[in-house]
């Protein structure tokens, strides 16, 4: 669920269905919960939303079979990952760089992936981790947007380098 932060009465969530059966989307409240019509991406198993730091227009949609973007508030959703790609798609964890909303990070069913462009080219992230790792969620430090922190099956990984490389933390069990 993501609090518009222009005004906190319009909420916007995210559903699937657990059976995978096509249901699911992004809703939106205007009243702070009490009432809720869909915004978009009707039938689509979305498991991830995230709002840009920078821009509280941008909305970024991880889904079954991909991810979306919206860059007027979930009014209309554009695809911004390939069709049919074998990896990009069950997406678990979203992250948007604080300073530029076209640098996300997502957390797949098996690794991490960023795209530094908008969504035009992706680029497969996961040096240093375990491969075979579902990304379950993905944090941009405010403060310094080169240290990225993820969660995984693995362990609890950080990178220092915009995802260049990884390092698990210690002592996590």
């Amino acid at each position: 669920i993501l609090v518009d932060p222009r005004n906190p009465k319009i909420l916007l969530a995210s559903a699937w269905s657990r059976e995978n059966k096509g249901g699911g989307g992004v809703f939106r409240s205007e009243d702070a919960g009490v009432n809720w019509r869909p915004a978009g991406l009707d039938q689509h198993a979305v498991r991830a939303l995230v709002r840009a730091p920078s821009n509280p227009d941008i909305l970024i949609a991880g889904a079954l079979d991909g991810i979306y973007r919206s860059r007027n508030a979930a009014r209309t959703w554009d695809r911004i990952s390939p069709e049919n790609h074998e990896e990009i798609r069950n997406l678990d964890s979203i992250a948007i760089d604080p300073r530029d909303p076209e640098i996300i990070y997502v957390g797949t069913f098996h690794l991490p992936w960023k795209t530094s462009d908008g969504g035009r080219f992706w680029k497969p992230i996961h040096d240093g981790m375990i491969d075979d790792s579902d990304v379950m969620s993905i944090v941009v430090d405010r403060t310094n947007s080169r240290r990225i922190f993820a969660s995984a099956c693995s362990g609890i990984y950080r990178s220092d380098d915009s995802g260049v490389l990884w390092r698990k933390i210690q002592g996590i069990p």
